[in-house]
């Protein structure tokens, strides 16, 4: 087999857009993971406060602070795991799919951001553009890119 990255980039190849199912139980594990990264973050963080004596309030702009982190770790979370990952996270690779362009090409970084940027910018309504036959999402749409199934021939030791 040639290198793995050629047969991604490969163009010509055709790929099986992952079902809406595949997507959702890929989204699901994804939040619960990102659930646990954020906590675990947050965790240390505070633990670093309180060593160092930095005081901790207790008010409503903690609150907007820590959903502001939320949010960016967020982005981080599936911009780490999509760009370095070749186009994975941990939802990803257990339903066995993942994200190329829509020229079937490695994700690129300026993708992976634009996919974590909209998918904030629609927090609440994004979800709902799965809704129809297609399943492609703004985050998709708007970044040129597409979930598809993994081929045998594209599947990356990790």
């Amino acid at each position: 087999m040639n290198n793995v990255l050629d047969d991604l980039d490969n163009s010509d190849k055709t790929y099986t857009i992952a079902s809406k199912k595949k997507r959702l139980f890929s989204f699901l594990i994804d939040s619960f993971f990102m659930i646990i990264f954020v906590l675990g973050f947050l965790f240390l963080l505070f633990e670093a406060m309180e060593y160092l004596n930095i005081p901790i309030k207790d008010d409503d702009s903690q609150d907007a602070g820590i959903g502001i982190f939320m949010v960016i770790m967020m982005c981080v979370y599936y911009i780490f795991q999509e760009y370095f990952f070749k186009g994975k996270t941990i939802g990803k690779l257990i339903t066995k799919t993942r994200v190329v362009t829509v020229e079937n090409k490695r994700l690129d970084f300026i993708s992976s951001v634009k996919r974590s940027l909209i998918r904030i910018i629609g927090i609440g309504i994004e979800p709902f553009t799965f809704i129809g036959e297609r399943s492609v999402g703004w985050h998709d749409l708007f970044s040129n890119t597409k979930v598809v199934m993994d081929s045998e021939e594209v599947k990356l030791n990790l």
